[in-house]
């Protein structure tokens, strides 16, 4: 062997850590710390001599050091993945492998993510190292060894959820119980895993949830030999479960004991709530993602018709000690529906999505699996009345209102939160309860920004105002260019701010194809002209199509699908979504942006647009609603950008993520962090916990994680974007 790597006081020389076996028996895989490399070797069959192969190529100064086989149905190489654990990189690495019909198995990489949630190790005296790598199910585990994370001579595994397509997504990190894990093994029924600490030389044994991989409480804990030295590596090497062979594969064995998904659907139909049964068209129907590259499993799926049912639903959760999730459209760009991993209880509301408006009070009652489309029909079939709330009929009410909820009436009427008079709500403890502006005002204030982390909301009262008489809707197309745009977005922002009137709401809308300016004026064409002269004189924009009409009518010209749906809804995508939250988006921001919509995003040949919110500004009902009545963190942002990059043929490249995540790193390089944020009703699935609390939901996080200490200390209604209760010092 030769080769090196970057590194000199490691990488010297080769040094292959490991050997391992394929599932065929007919390769060796051998991670070189040294050279950066994995090196394949075919094994011929009769005289059991090796024959190298094609090295694939880890990412310079990565140190690949172990690794473990995955494959979607556990039984064949068909979607077979190989996950590598990298000592001086502190990451994992997956690696899609193929076995052509002639010559050596290949490995491609797909993925490379951190041991750490932060993106880095935290400092140390001492190098911090990942160790080693181990697969059961649909999870993966890592150690890291002298991170101290869970405090002196308490070092981390960290635990990642394997999707159907191979990607992994972090989901916690647990304290070892052990001060430099070099080893840990998992047991044969995958209940236990065992942690061998070099430096400590203990053994740790830990509990381990089969169905949702998480790792638990501290089950037994034996010293084996004289603890070793600090920083030598000398003490306990090895630590291994007494089971067969193939489970040194990592191909789990089937057990004989229910399953979790068996026993909670029993207790489900014990409490008479209606279940989808896997592998019925219900179960299909309800479990497909709209976001297609993010499917995940659940373990059971619950189909309430009333409270009643929501509750015994989550009584069941908590028995069972599995994470509920509510899905209320489904339409999360990140699967959030489906819990965003495997393993939940998905409660799936689509079947409550009754409205029933009090014409005495103007309030409207709403069940929490109502769409869009339904709740703007009913309320002007039963009163000619509105909420302000988003042009898409199909997104469910729940996520959409319980998150911000932006539209095009948002300017003059603020955002769907902002309607919420009342919700009664099934908390954590699988009580029901009441919130309003004096009933639990916490919660309300809560649930009204980052609901989807306290609880189900089983019932809305909203308030509503009269739909306005006539109203105007128009476009505005535009052909700019990398040097006109950044002076046209400034002369935007200017009359954004400054003198937009509330009664026009506005965005921008861009694609490979076109672009233009388009909106929804309260008024008539006339009206909408002087409103948008002073825009049209600084731009040189110019009106296109403007008619004056009905309210009904705009929401249907807006939404660009039936406009009034109810169970059973389909609608699929594959596609990576971002967003941005700004203040301002002029000076270099505005460069920066600009040059990338024009130089880089046509070599894009995927179906990419991005569409601006004129969001905030003087004159805005969102910057002028009242900042304490919820916990929406982004009323002094000008605008809402939402980025969107699909795919029309076969699966997202995974590549293809680096074109939003510059586009955005970019626009952002000049500006101070809070000067922006994002918006989690348009979530980015790639953002770890800790990222995304910041970033949706800014200065808010610290009480919102109170409350959530307070309210759901034991995450029941957990997602990989949730608050985190904060953790009592």
């Amino acid at each position: 062997m030769s080769g090196s790597g970057t590194d000199p006081s490691r990488q010297d020389a080769p040094h292959p850590h490991s050997t391992i076996t394929d599932p065929t028996g007919q390769y060796i895989i051998v991670p070189d710390l040294g050279a950066d490399l994995i090196r394949i070797f075919s094994i011929d069959g009769s005289s059991g001599e090796l024959t190298a192969c094609t090295s694939a190529k880890a990412d310079a100064g990565d140190g690949p050091r172990h690794g473990s086989w995955w494959s979607p149905d556990d039984v064949s190489v068909e979607g077979l993945m190989l996950y590598t654990v990298n000592e001086l990189g502190n990451s994992v690495t997956g690696w899609k492998v193929s076995y052509p019909s002639s010559g050596c198995l290949t490995l491609n990489k797909t993925q490379t993510l951190s041991t750490f949630e932060s993106g880095s190790p935290p400092s140390s005296t001492l190098p911090v190292k990942a160790a080693e790598v181990h697969v059961r199910g649909n999870f993966l585990y890592a150690a890291n060894r002298n991170d101290q994370l869970f405090g002196s001579e308490q070092d981390s595994i960290v635990t990642y959820n394997i999707s159907s397509t191979g990607a992994l997504n972090f989901v916690e990190a647990t304290n070892s119980h052990t001060w430099y894990p070099r080893t840990f093994s998992i047991n044969r029924e995958g209940d236990l895993v065992a942690v061998g600490g070099q430096t400590s030389s203990n053994v740790a044994i830990i509990a381990r949830d089969t169905e949702t991989g998480r790792l638990g409480e501290l089950m037994a804990n034996f010293q084996v030999a004289t603890p070793g030295n600090d920083g030598q590596e000398d003490g306990l090497s090895a630590v291994v479960w007494n089971m067969s062979s193939t489970m040194n594969l990592q191909i789990p064995i089937p057990v004989t004991t229910p399953s979790k998904a068996t026993t909670i659907n029993e207790c489900l139909t014990n409490a008479s709530v209606p279940i989808d049964k896997k592998g019925s068209d219900s179960w299909d129907d309800d479990v497909e993602p709209f976001n297609l590259r993010l499917p995940y499993t659940p373990a059971a799926v619950a189909v309430p018709t009333t409270i009643d049912h929501i509750q015994a639903a989550v009584s069941c959760a908590i028995k069972f000690d599995m994470k509920a999730t509510a899905k209320s459209g489904g339409h999360s760009y990140a699967s959030l529906g489906l819990g965003g991993e495997d393993g939940h209880l998905m409660i799936e509301l689509d079947r409550m999505y009754n409205v029933t408006l009090d014409t005495d009070s103007n309030v409207a009652t709403v069940q929490p699996g109502a769409r869009l489309g339904h709740i703007a029909n009913e309320l002007w079939d039963q009163g000619k009345r509105a909420i302000s709330a988003g042009t898409c009929p199909g997104v469910g009410v729940s996520g959409h209102s319980l998150h911000g909820g932006y539209g095009m009436s948002s300017h003059k009427y603020g955002l769907a939160v902002d309607w919420i008079a009342g919700m009664t709500v099934v908390l954590a403890n699988a009580s029901i309860v009441h919130t309003s502006a004096t009933e639990h005002p916490d919660l309300f204030w809560a649930l009204k920004g980052a609901g989807s982390s306290f609880g189900i909301v089983a019932e809305y009262e909203f308030n509503t105002f009269a739909a306005p008489e006539e109203v105007t809707y128009f476009s505005m197309p535009f052909k700019w260019n990398a040097s006109s745009a950044p002076a046209k977005l400034e002369a935007l922002e200017a009359y954004t701010q400054d003198t937009m009137p509330a009664e026009l709401t506005m965005r921008m809308f861009s694609s490979a194809r076109s672009s233009q300016l388009e909106g929804m004026f309260f008024g008539n064409v006339s009206g909408l002209k002087t409103a948008l002269t002073p825009l049209l004189e600084e731009t040189g924009l110019k009106i296109d199509q403007a008619k004056n009409t009905t309210w009904m009518d705009a929401f249907s010209h807006y939404a660009n699908a039936p406009t009034d749906p109810t169970y059973p809804y389909s609608s699929q995508q594959t596609f990576y979504a971002k967003s941005l939250m700004l203040k301002s988006l002029n000076g270099t921001s505005a460069e920066k942006f600009a040059d990338y919509w024009y130089k880089e995003a046509p070599s894009n040949d995927r179906a990419w647009w991005f569409q601006l919110d004129l969001h905030g500004g003087k004159y805005s009902a969102v910057t002028n609603g009242n900042h304490s009545t919820s916990s929406y963190a982004h009323r002094d942002k000008l605008y809402l950008i939402q980025f969107y990059d699909q795919s029309f043929f076969g699966d997202y490249p995974t590549d293809g993520f680096d074109f939003l995540d510059d586009w955005v790193s970019q626009t952002t390089a000049s500006l101070s962090k809070s000067d922006w944020g994002m918006y989690i009703n348009y979530a980015d699935s790639r953002l770890n916990q800790s990222y995304a609390q910041d970033t949706y939901w800014g200065e808010n996080v610290p009480r919102l994680q109170s409350i959530k200490a307070a309210v759901d200390p034991e995450e029941v209604f957990y997602f990989p974007q949730s608050i985190k209760p904060v953790v009592a010092s």
